[in-house]
Parts: C-alpha cells; sequence; structure tokens
C-alpha cells in the first residue's frame, strides 16, 4: 500500500463554490488514475471516511468528495450535481488514459443515493458503488443506468436495513452486483460519525475490520472494471451477481 494525501478542490459553478476532499497517491500526485466521486452520509464531511479514501488511493485511485450538502436540510438532487461537477473537474487535471472515461460514482447512505441519482442523469459514468444505499427525493431513474454497479451493504445495518437497500437493486436493469458484509453495520463505513456517533448503530464487527474489508472488497471490484483483473469474493462478504 502506497501513501496518500489530501488536499482540497473547489471548483466554481455560478455563485456557489463546491469544496471537496481529493485524497490521491502521494507519490504520483496528478498521476492519470480513474476518478471516484465519494458521496457522504447525512450530517456528515468528507474527512469522515479518510480510510477508505486513503485505501482506494493506494490502489490507484484519484478519490474526490465533496463537501456540501452537511445540514439537516440537504438537497440530494444538488449533492448528486456536486458529485458529477466535482468528478469532472477532477479528471480534468489528470485525464484517464485507459479504457472507459476513468469515472466513477459512489458513496455512502444519502450519498450513496446522490451516487445512482447522478449516474441517472450521466449515463458516461464507468461504474457506480454504493454503501447502504438509500433513496433521494427526487428518486433515480434505476432503469436508466447502464454502468456496472456494485451495491454493498452491512449484514447488520439498523440505520438502513439492507431489505430497504435490496429494493434499488432489484429494480436495476445495470449489470450488478450485490455484496453482505458479514457483521457490518451502517456506522462501520465511517471513521467515526458526526458528533461522536450519535445516533449511531452497532455491528458484529469491529469498525476497523468492517473498513478493511469494505475497502479491499471495491478496490478489487474497481480493478476488475478498470484493469480487467479477476475479481473474487472477499472472506467474509456474500456475493449475488446479475
Amino acid at each position: 500500500m502506497g501513501e496518500v494525501r489530501h488536499s482540497t478542490l473547489v471548483v466554481t459553478h455560478g455563485q456557489r463554490l463546491i469544496r471537496a476532499r481529493i485524497t490521491e497517491p502521494v507519490t504520483s500526485p496528478g498521476t492519470r488514475c480513474p476518478v471516484v466521486a465519494f458521496g457522504h452520509g447525512f450530517l456528515q464531511q468528507a474527512r469522515y471516511y479518510d480510510t477508505l479514501m486513503a485505501a482506494l488511493a493506494a490502489r490507484g485511485y484519484r478519490v474526490v468528495a465533496p463537501d456540501t450538502e452537511t445540514g439537516p436540510w440537504p438537497s440530494h438532487g444538488r449533492l448528486a450535481d456536486d458529485l458529477w461537477r466535482v468528478a469532472l473537474s477532477a479528471r480534468e487535471a489528470a485525464p484517464w488514459t485507459g479504457p472507459g472515461r476513468g469515472l466513477v460514482l459512489a458513496g455512502h447512505s444519502m450519498g450513496a443515493g446522490a451516487a445512482l441519482l447522478a449516474a441517472s442523469r450521466h449515463p458516461e459514468a464507468d461504474a457506480v458503488v454504493t454503501l447502504a444505499a438509500l433513496e433521494t427525493r427526487p428518486p433515480a431513474r434505476l432503469d436508466a443506468i447502464g454502468a456496472p454497479t456494485l451495491l454493498v451493504v452491512g449484514s447488520r445495518d439498523r440505520i438502513v436495513p439492507p431489505a430497504r437497500s435490496r429494493r434499488v437493486y432489484d429494480a436495476m436493469t445495470a449489470p450488478r452486483q450485490w455484496a453482505a458484509v458479514r457483521g457490518g453495520y451502517h456506522c462501520g463505513f465511517l471513521d467515526r460519525a458526526r458528533w461522536r456517533d450519535a445516533g449511531c448503530d452497532r455491528g458484529d464487527l469491529p469498525r476497523r475490520e468492517q473498513l478493511d474489508v469494505t475497502a479491499r472488497l471495491v478496490a478489487d471490484w474497481l480493478d476488475a472494471v478498470f484493469h480487467g483483473r479477476p475479481f473474487e469474493q472477499p472472506p467474509g462478504v456474500d456475493v449475488e451477481q446479475h
């Protein structure tokens, strides 16, 4: 695993300044890596996902996470648009030269729903990754998403139960995989939640273990998409494919 660095990207859109946290390999800043635009959960901030973002960056991905819509009345549509804007801006700084466009839409909970919404608006995305996907308002047109999609859940999630994400999965027509982290829980996808984990659930896995399993799962799946490497079911994860 290589070293990574964090920095800030600012994208101007009209009168708005969209701030985003970038995590990328430190040995080669500006490297032509696929870009993963990552949406945070409700009331969360990008920095609470540093462990997951760093693990993906160490595997050769440039992760950019907008720090917008962090308040109690977020706009799902605006977060979806912000994901797409920061993804394009990050890719422009170091255009991907491999297969596809080098654009991944991803997120956790509300941010996962925003990633699906963005993917339904922008079919040119190469892939979508969701953690505990939550429906948005407006809802994503799931039948409009053509990119391969990985939907990850924690089997012990009490905030967005797996059955809720499963409805999203079953409504999709794109090539997709379902991955349930055994014993995983909703807040186990973050380093910590806001206000000292206020309102969080608990699972059977230590948080560090859940983050390690999730990072490996997502990075291996992205490597299969962008580099043609075989994707194998990681230990502790139940995988289905359609």
